[in-house]
């Protein structure tokens, strides 16, 4: 609020300095003689039927302007136009009209004019336009104003230039562009139309001067900019520069799609879809000259002769400066600094810096070009489905003011693999799903992310069974990635549908550009941490009130553009997808252009189909989950519900190799869409038999891939007979502050302005024993902040020695009674082995709950808890403790003993 009342200030006194005019046009219509104009149209008119007078209302004292005409045959745009005195186009300009029509379908438009960019005709400036809202009434007035466009002009204007760009080059240019006319599409269908229209209004008019461009009224000599980002005119401008949210390269919008460099070579990860390297160290010459050649882009820290030397025009194929890596608040002085000495010894103005931010997201932005953030939510308590929602309070945070890159894991994390590595000697394959990994696109794009960076710890060029499969799995990702860049490079990101009581699970979330509109659909179970794909294929519907009324639909399917059943009335469109998997994408258009340019996504030359990709992933899961099946039947825990699902997953992949041979691509896809839900559906019920009693899958590493349940299992039996030692934890009952401190149990708060922070032992807490831990954060003064981006109030326990080969575990009881505000974390539960990748996370509890975590030792050491209050919220602790067992060798027997150790306490 402060920012945007500094704006306004400052906006009033170069208003006042420059002797800029801010003010309104208004035709209300009452002169006697019409003013529009018959402009473009491709539909016929029927010859003498156009009709065009000023109708008078005696009573109201008020005139309007009627057009009647007869269409013969088919078409999209009958145009009308009306000439207003040049306006500059900017965020404030909102042309308005009242308009009448017997049928709903009408649309506004502004002509704009492009003074600094010759016509392609040759007569003239060129010139387009710039849509507005749609007429959905009938038989009544309604104000069709930009002011409740979802886009401003300027943000419009914006999106058109981009696409002038990509047909007629760089040279088209927005400076000094202004409207000229206000446009009407007032085509209804074939047959009699009657349309009329009153009180046209230009709210928020600067007038356009020559050579004035439409920012040149914040500008005046006596103030002075100190962004930091003003150019310096010795420097040529960065080949990727940034223009709001969006990058643009050469002149054209681009949307980065980054991997972790960890060796291999740049073609090979080219030819998975990247167009984005990032480094850990400074780029070398060769590296830099072969993504020349190769047309791609690099990320990576600057020189280490950074504001000593200038960096020379040879890193051009740098498309960012890194400063770091899980940034927080403690970095931002250094950050701020570092950030400086490369803006001043860049030899290229504008060049992005980006900085990858763990917390303090607002203050790291703050002093970068490009916020990178994410969390690797797969295999941990943090909810997948809630990603998109974590990047929207982020972008939210900066005011949605620069761009916003996500994290796309593709690796368990490094935590959870050492915590395996200790309970077994041979390490199985682990994989992520491809399902999980495309879900976590699919929730980027729809949180908002202008950039992808898919995090990688290891070589993908391995030839060993994981790492193949890890490959294909993200070229087949990266294959839809393209196909629906138009739209998530620089669409405006709508946000969702209203919700359909018939299907209280599907999300659908809009992204429009000028010519089309795509549909994001989800229907997550919310386990896609664990599992994703498990929801059973369903035929669905949804209503889309804002898509426009001559568009098409069509579903981006694998093996093709599907055009959908649908049916449109002034409410919308009803579309209807048969089967439906657990994520699709439909696009609404008319535009042909955007059909072939999706039509031609099919048939890429010299690469394999997304349909083939999926075939094979869908093969290799199918192996692997033979194996499992087979394991656990000679275990004796096989499930006759995992293992029918298997059984049909087979037959369903059969059919598909058999309808991919006949060339027959729609059947093959649906029985593929069949095959994986059912492969999905037995992974889920391999986890959930183990899981038992357990609270959450974090509570035990052993129960977070599908992979690890037999191992699970065989150390079930192993502690059939073990005896966990005695508790090793004072202090846990939270009956004795001094015997507390004595123990070594610390209370860290950070001040933060906005928040109070409470700690007390009270009998409100108490599980047993007559005193509980109550952690209490609340907000302070007249607001509250909506994201609390540290955790103010954390409660660390006394580190417990532990030995290696011993398992420990930590059990409680936790009452959280409303939902903790401003973080999606809420208790946050972590333990010194493992940190946030095995956290356990407790939003809400319904009364009192119990929690535990299984860790184990790899090597001797100490362990210690900590409970994070993330946000605002109260929650209470008892009876923590904290108990050890050593892990016994393996018996023959082991796995077929019941697990009773292997079970909260």
């Amino acid at each position: 609020m402060t920012r945007n009342l500094l704006r306004i200030s400052v906006l009033l006194l170069l208003t006042s300095l420059s002797g800029t005019s801010w003010g309104q046009v208004h035709e209300d219509f009452e002169s006697l003689m019409p003013t529009w104009k018959r402009s473009e149209s491709d539909c016929v008119i029927k010859q003498g039927s156009w009709k065009q007078r000023r109708i008078t209302i005696p009573e109201q004292q008020n005139r309007f302007e009627r057009i009647e005409f007869v269409v013969a045959g088919q078409g999209t745009r009958s145009f009308i136009t009306h000439d207003v005195a040049p306006a500059l186009v900017i965020s404030e300009l909102q042309p308005s009209i009242r308009f009448r029509a017997a049928e709903p379908g009408a649309r506004l438009y502004v002509r704009v004019v492009l003074p600094d960019t010759p016509s392609p005709k040759g007569d003239g400036p060129m010139t387009c336009l710039l849509r507005g809202p749609m007429y959905r009434n009938s038989g009544k007035w309604e104000t069709l104003s930009f002011a409740r466009s979802e886009l401003d002009l300027a943000e419009l204007l914006q999106e058109e230039i981009w696409i002038l760009r990509n047909t007629h080059g760089e040279h088209v240019s927005k400076k000094g562009a202004y409207v000229d006319k206000i446009a009407l599409n007032i085509y209804q269908g074939p047959g009699f139309s009657r349309v009329e229209m009153d009180d046209l209004r230009m709210e928020g008019v600067v007038s356009a001067q020559p050579g004035m461009d439409s920012d040149d009224r914040y500008s005046d000599p006596n103030v002075m900019q100190t962004s930091g980002t003003q150019q310096d005119g010795a420097k040529p401008k960065a080949l990727v520069v940034r223009e709001g949210t969006v990058l643009l390269a050469k002149g054209k919008p681009f949307f980065p799609r980054i991997i972790d460099h960890n060796g291999e070579k740049f073609e090979f990860l080219r030819a998975l879809g990247f167009n984005v390297i990032q480094l850990r160290r400074t780029a070398t010459y060769e590296q830099l000259q072969e993504a020349s050649q190769l047309d791609l882009w690099l990320i990576c820290p600057p020189p280490s002769t950074v504001g000593i030397q200038p960096i020379p025009f040879h890193f051009d194929r740098v498309l960012a400066w890194s400063v770091g890596q899980g940034l927080t608040g403690r970095n931002v002085a250094s950050v701020e600094q570092r950030v400086r000495e490369i803006r001043e010894s860049d030899s290229r103005f504008g060049r992005l810096v980006v900085g990858h931010a763990e917390a303090e997201w607002t203050q790291i932005a703050r002093v970068t070009d490009v916020l990178n953030a994410g969390v690797e939510p797969i295999g941990t308590s943090f909810i997948a489905s809630q990603y998109s929602d974590w990047l929207t309070a982020r972008r939210n945070s900066i005011s949605n003011q620069k761009p916003v890159w996500a994290d796309i894991q593709t690796e368990l994390s490094a935590a959870l693999i050492n915590q395996v590595r200790s309970l077994t000697r041979h390490l199985p394959p682990l994989p992520l799903e491809p399902q999980q990994i495309r879900f976590l696109v699919y929730e980027s794009i729809v949180g908002g992310a202008r950039g992808m960076r898919f995090r990688s710890r290891t070589r993908l060029d391995g030839i060993d069974p994981v790492t193949v499969l890890r490959t294909l799995t993200i070229r087949w990702v990266n294959a839809e990635l393209d196909q629906l860049e138009p739209w998530i490079v620089g669409g405006a990101l709508m946000g969702p549908l209203p919700k359909e009581p018939q299907h209280p699970n599907l999300e659908v979330t809009a992204i429009n550009t000028r010519r089309s509109r795509l549909l994001l659909v989800q229907r997550p179970t919310h386990h896609e941490q664990y599992v994703a794909g498990d929801q059973p294929l369903t035929g669905i519907g949804f209503r889309d009130a804002a898509s426009p009324f001559t568009d098409n639909a069509y579903l981006l399917g694998q093996s093709g553009l599907v055009t959908l059943a649908n049916t449109r009335d002034v409410t919308g469109t009803e579309i209807n997808l048969d089967q439906c998997p657990y994520l699709a994408a439909v696009v609404l258009t008319q535009d042909p252009m955007v059909v072939h340019r999706l039509t031609e996504s099919y048939n890429r030359i010299n690469s394999e189909s997304a349909l083939t990709m999926h075939l094979q992933l869908t093969q290799q899961w199918m192996a692997i989950q033979q194996l499992i099946d087979e394991q656990m039947g000679k275990m004796g825990r096989g499930s006759v519900a995992a293992s029918s699902a298997l059984n049909e997953a087979v037959a369903a992949l059969r059919n598909a190799v058999a309808m991919t041979q006949q060339n027959n691509l729609p059947s093959a896809e649906s029985f593929l869409n069949i095959a994986n839900e059912r492969l999905a559906l037995s992974r889920r019920e391999l986890i959930t038999n183990p899981l038992g009693m357990f609270q959450s899958k974090t509570s035990a590493p052993l129960t977070t891939h599908c992979s690890l349940v037999p191992i699970h299992w065989s150390l079930a039996g192993k502690l059939a007979d073990g005896k966990w030692n005695p508790n090793g934890l004072g202090g846990g009952d939270f009956e004795d502050l001094e015997l507390m401190q004595r123990h070594g149990w610390q209370n860290r708060r950070l001040d933060v302005p906005t928040l109070a922070t409470q700690v007390e032992l009270t009998r409100d807490a108490a599980f047993d024993g007559q005193y509980g831990l109550k952690l209490t954060v609340a907000p302070q003064g007249s607001s509250r902040p909506k994201l609390v981006e540290t955790p103010p109030l954390i409660i660390e326990s006394p580190a417990i020695p532990v030995r290696a080969g011993q398992l420990v575990r930590v059990h409680g009881w936790v009452r959280v009674p409303s939902v903790i505000l401003g973080s999606m974390d809420g208790l946050k539960i972590t333990d010194s082995m493992t940190g946030n990748a095995m956290a356990e996370r407790i939003p809400i509890t319904n009364d009192w709950q119990e929690f535990t975590l299984y860790r184990s030792a790899a090597a001797n050491g100490v362990l210690s808890i900590r409970f994070e209050m993330t946000g605002i919220g109260t929650a209470s602790l008892d009876e923590v403790t904290i108990r050890t067992i050593d892990l016994p060798r393996a018996r023959p027997d082991a796995a077929r003993q019941a697990q009773t150790q292997f079970q909260p306490k």
